[in-house]
């Protein structure tokens, strides 16, 4: 059933967000849930990802079948874990470490992340990357990050790349790290422990992300000034971590 090259994506999400208790500026559980659920089926529908893993971390309960046979009908995978976070850390620490948190989960737990050479997508779960097989198609490399902004010592983790021996190896163990109210999130110490890695590699297309920031319903589009701007970034080499120091 399955193609012979698999691109795998992790979708990170929270659908009823009020057992964490974080400030974010769309709470609304059904309406988290609708948006969740319409990029699934856009990376179903319009992406050559062929395994798709849902990993959220409210323990939410939802009939995902309808989903899960669309994706066999095209010869994809889908696959829902579900989980209850660490909700007093969470409230303590940030959101941070709930993404965090999630990713370990899913790497703990998914049936497609069993074996460490396999490499995975990561991506904020209500966000879809309009330049998808574009990226999938060129990118061959394992281990894909960039920087967010030359101004900033971030690591853009709404989107990478990561193989799973990698991941447990480098990120899996900076969970307890991740603490916003010490500054510490976790953009900031991926770039913290990434930097300079010569292991690692860049993307060779600028993400084209759309979707709005959970945390300040602000969108994520860039615009088009800021588009060819962090296009020419990424072009001479400003988000290439392995340049920093």
């Amino acid at each position: 059933m399955m193609t012979l090259r698999r691109n795998i994506v992790v979708l990170t999400a929270t659908i009823d967000p009020s057992d964490g208790n974080i400030t974010i500026a769309l709470s609304d559980k059904h309406e988290r849930l609708r948006q969740y659920l319409e990029n699934i089926r856009n990376l179903i529908l319009k992406t050559d990802f062929t395994h798709i893993i849902f990993c959220e971390n409210s323990n939410y309960t939802h009939d995902f079948s309808e989903l899960i046979s669309l994706a066999n009908n095209n010869c994809k995978a889908l696959e829902i874990l579900s989980f209850t976070g660490s909700n007093e850390i969470i409230k303590d620490k940030g959101k941070s470490y709930g993404e965090a948190e999630i990713l370990n989960f899913a790497v703990d737990n998914s049936m497609h992340l069993e074996d460490d050479n396999v490499t995975f997508y990561k991506l904020t779960g209500r966000i879809f990357v309009d330049n998808i097989n574009k990226i999938l198609r060129e990118n061959c490399c394992d281990n894909i990050f960039i920087r967010w902004d030359v101004r900033k010592k971030e690591v853009d983790t709404r989107f990478f790349k990561v193989q799973t021996r990698f991941y447990k190896k480098n990120l899996y163990r900076l969970l307890d790290q991740m603490n916003e109210s010490c500054g510490l999130s976790i953009e900031e110490v991926y770039f913290n422990h990434l930097k300079g890695n010569a292991t690692i590699h860049s993307f060779k297309t600028y993400p084209a992300i759309r979707g709005i920031c959970a945390s300040l319903g602000k969108p994520y589009d860039l615009g088009l000034f800021k588009s060819i701007y962090r296009k020419l970034q990424l072009k001479t080499g400003l988000l290439d971590l392995r340049r920093c120091s």
